[in-house]
């Protein structure tokens, strides 16, 4: 008994460690408005980081899309943040290419993410990695939204059963990714403090207060900054 009581009070511990700083947002992926933005990419397949970093393209497949519901998005007009594509002449998913551009809109595909991302994000997964997530701010650098948790906090979680399955939930966090051109790396931001590092970084002055910041504040600022 007096085992068990310390392992799992260890592993509340670890999933302390990595969860503390992640701050509660009642906001969802549903939440995110769509932005009509039309990319400077040219349309096509980037097949790999390198390709994308060169702009190098490739034709696309004709493809069609699917929401996170699993439902067939049957116009081109419709904005969704986070999708499946699938080819249209063999109908399956379209997976492993860094990033495709269709229609004006440029996608980064999910596992590409955390893979090529600054030091100390590279724990930040999902539950969709061959999913696309929209660039839906585009200038300085690209900015897209998911919803992310840090891997170790949750497959520490999910070790403890069911109470920690529900706990594991709740780890994740609708969360800001910003690509740097200069860096070449995803930034996530998972909170006040990474925002505020963010901001240092591109030198732009904003005094937020960080007892009533959220991603819908931190959408603001970007808007503002991104065109600057």
């Amino acid at each position: 008994m007096i085992k068990q009581f310390r392992l799992l009070s260890f592993a509340f511990l670890l999933i302390s460690m990595f969860s503390f700083s992640q701050e509660s947002q009642e906001v969802t992926i549903t939440d995110i408005k769509p932005v009509e933005e039309i990319s400077n990419f040219p349309e096509g397949f980037y097949y790999t980081y390198d390709d994308f970093l060169n702009k190098r393209v490739k034709p696309p497949l004709k493809l069609f899309k699917k929401n996170m519901r699993g439902e067939t998005i049957m116009y081109d007009e419709i904005l969704e943040n986070q999708i499946f594509f699938y080819s249209r002449t063999t109908g399956e998913k379209v997976t492993d290419v860094f990033a495709i551009c269709v229609n004006g809109k440029l996608y980064i595909e999910q596992k590409y993410l955390s893979k090529y991302a600054k030091k100390g994000n590279k724990g930040e997964s999902a539950d969709n990695p061959y999913s696309y997530h929209r660039v839906v701010k585009e200038g300085k650098f690209l900015y897209l939204e998911g919803v992310f948790a840090n891997a170790w906090a949750t497959g520490a979680a999910y070790n403890l059963g069911a109470a920690g399955g529900a706990y594991a939930s709740s780890l994740k966090k609708l969360k800001g990714v910003v690509f740097d051109f200069e860096t070449k790396k995803f930034d996530f931001i998972k909170n006040c403090k990474d925002f505020q590092l963010f901001l240092n970084v591109y030198k732009y002055a904003e005094n937020i207060d960080c007892d009533n910041f959220d991603i819908l504040k931190g959408r603001e600022i970007i808007n503002k900054m991104i065109v600057q």
